[in-house]
């Protein structure tokens, strides 16, 4: 008994309990993703509060002179606040539509945390290749033989010692290098960002070029900010800047947005012609180039003219879209809409609109 006593008395030790996981402490996220989004923020704002002042300061001025001019009647000077209204809405919208292209390229590849030879990978295809030209320029001892061995390159195609300027059309590159060299930008911005910022820039003179033609042609800026929006929920369907950055659409589409806006001056045979006018030059050197170009066609015209993404479509499209009974109410709707377009547009060219002005 007293060994079995001995035996109850004397238990064993529990062990001690495990000490609580310790987790590593978290370090700091990289502090080049903070200066870099901190320093996008301040661009956004400041971009911003630039043009919140300008517009202001143009209306105050309009005001003042409208009210010298008029002599205090209001009824007069509500058309050019109206006016000035729609012209700061624009460079809200096209500022608005530039920031969310950047964003979306910079949440796409974290642009501003990587390395800069991670930067010049992410231009894809030909993209890549146009930047090239960019960097050798910057890299070039001087303005003058940069262009000296754009002109006489024997690197890009084998054998063979070309003109790119002629045959690459890189004069945006070329313009850009130079003005990167001249402007005192060096110590605070990086040549990759000044060209792809330039770039994005162009999407907010896109945004304003649609805006200024659908407010010409509905007579007010209403319908602007309409089309203006419009532009900026489909960008799936209306840009790819966001990922293709180098690319000459890029470039182009804006100045060809503009060219709408700048035939709506004049009475209606004299915007009639120059529309007929600038249809047939299109029309006549598009023929012209096609016609080169297959006849003499070899790898590197189709390659660089990308002659198979803009080939015709099959012959049977429209029986296959017939057989799933989306033709018809396509059609109709199709059919709807220009007709409606081209009584407005006959309407609004028979008469001459100088609200902008």
């Amino acid at each position: 008994m007293a060994a079995l006593r001995q035996r109850k008395g004397s238990r064993g030790k529990e062990p001690p309990l495990a000490t609580d996981f310790q987790r590593p402490p978290k370090t700091p996220c990289c502090p080049d993703h903070h200066t870099e989004s901190s320093r996008l923020h301040a661009i956004v704002w400041t971009s911003i509060g630039w043009s919140v002042s300008v517009g202001l300061g143009l209306l105050c001025c309009i005001y003042v002179a409208t009210l010298h001019e008029n002599d205090l009647w209001f009824s007069n000077i509500k058309p050019i606040v109206w006016t000035s209204i729609g012209w700061s809405v624009s460079v809200g919208l096209g500022l608005l539509c530039c920031i969310y292209v950047a964003t979306l390229h910079e949440n796409d590849l974290w642009f501003s945390n990587i390395k800069e030879v991670e930067r010049e990978i992410s231009f894809r295809t030909e993209c890549g290749l146009y930047y090239s030209y960019y960097k050798q320029m910057l890299q070039a001892p001087s303005i003058g033989q940069g262009l000296w061995d754009l002109v006489h390159d024997n690197l890009t195609e084998s054998k063979r010692t070309i003109n790119l300027l002629q045959r690459m059309n890189i004069y945006q590159e070329v313009f850009l290098s130079v003005l990167y060299r001249v402007l005192p930008i060096q110590a605070y911005l990086e040549p990759i960002y000044f060209y792809i910022y330039t770039v994005f820039s162009l999407q907010a003179v896109y945004v304003i070029a649609v805006y200024l033609t659908a407010w010409l042609l509905s007579g007010t800026w209403l319908a602007g900010v309409l089309a203006a929006v419009w532009y900026i929920l489909n960008r799936v369907d209306t840009t790819r800047v966001e990922f293709t950055i180098s690319l000459r659409e890029n470039w182009s589409m804006p100045f060809l947005a503009l060219q709408p806006g700048l035939k709506t001056g004049g009475g209606l045979l004299a915007r009639l012609g120059r529309l007929l006018l600038h249809t047939a030059l299109v029309l006549g050197l598009t023929a012209t180039v096609n016609y080169v170009t297959k006849r003499f066609k070899d790898f590197d015209a189709s390659l660089y003219l990308c002659e198979d993404a803009f080939g015709p479509l099959p012959l049977d499209t429209l029986e296959r879209l017939g057989g799933t009974l989306l033709l018809y109410p396509y059609l109709l709707t199709v059919g709807g809409l220009v007709a409606v377009l081209a009584a407005v547009a006959l309407r609004n060219l028979s008469t001459v609109r100088y609200f902008l002005f």
